[in-house]
């Protein structure tokens, strides 16, 4: 049975590219800081919310006190955050 998978893994084996640039470049990509500004899953998170706010806004559930207080904390964690 062992010998089934053992020509398909040694196929594998031989195509990875262990070569000292493929080898540079993994390691200077670990290294690398991560990305400072928002993901874009934050953006479309933010998104979804502003819509549902002015969502609410408009359906009368919130009034515009509220409405605009949520607004404005929204742009200040936007501003607070690193890009």
């Amino acid at each position: 049975m062992a010998s089934l998978w053992e020509e398909p893994i040694k196929a594998q084996m031989r195509g990875i590219d262990v070569s000292d640039s493929t080898i540079a470049r993994v390691v200077a990509g670990l290294l690398a800081p991560e990305p400072s500004g928002p993901s874009e899953l934050a953006a479309l998170r933010r998104d979804r919310q502003r819509k549902e706010l002015a969502l609410d806004y408009a359906a009368g559930r919130i009034d515009e006190a509220t409405f605009l207080s949520a607004v404005w904390a929204m742009k200040a964690e936007l501003a607070a955050t690193p890009h």
